[in-house]
């Protein structure tokens, strides 16, 4: 039997469509699996492409604790909505425990890019250990503009 792949919901349904297909392509006759919220689950139980939904229940805005699988995987694909997966590092960073052959980015929510576990690492925790400096610049440039 074929490992599962397993995507992790981090954009809209229609963007999942996409992604959705292109994991299909990519790794036809794996079982695909869906880590999404309790309210879209129903939602995606619906689609034919969708072997299992995994529930996400921790976490209101965003993905804030481990994502739990049972079963051993082919790849782990996180959609985004940009190129670089930038804005992402959250939603990698909760699926760092999964037992998987590989990690995939899907750049604009379709072009699969792979990542080999220490990309991977490096880049969530790369933009988590940035993200506080970000923020206060972007406090100073605010401040800077009121000044003006």
């Amino acid at each position: 039997m074929k490992l599962p792949v397993l995507i992790v919901r981090s954009v809209s349904v229609e963007m999942l469509t996409a992604v959705l297909d292109a994991c299909a392509a990519r790794w036809p006759g794996h079982p695909i699996l869906v880590v999404t919220n309790p309210a879209r689950g129903s939602e995606l139980r619906a689609d034919p492409r969708i072997d299992e939904i995994i529930v996400y229940t921790m976490g209101v805005v965003g993905f804030s604790a481990l994502i739990g699988c049972p079963h051993a995987l082919e790849s782990v694909v996180v959609p985004v909505a940009n190129y670089s997966g930038s804005g992402y590092a959250n939603v990698m960073r909760a699926a760092r425990n999964l037992h998987t052959r590989s990690w995939f980015i899907a750049s604009h929510a379709r072009q699969l890019r792979e990542l080999n576990e220490r990309q991977w690492t490096r880049r969530w925790r790369t933009e988590l250990m940035l993200e506080p400096l970000a923020r206060s610049l972007g406090r100073l440039w605010s401040a800077s503009i009121r000044l003006d």
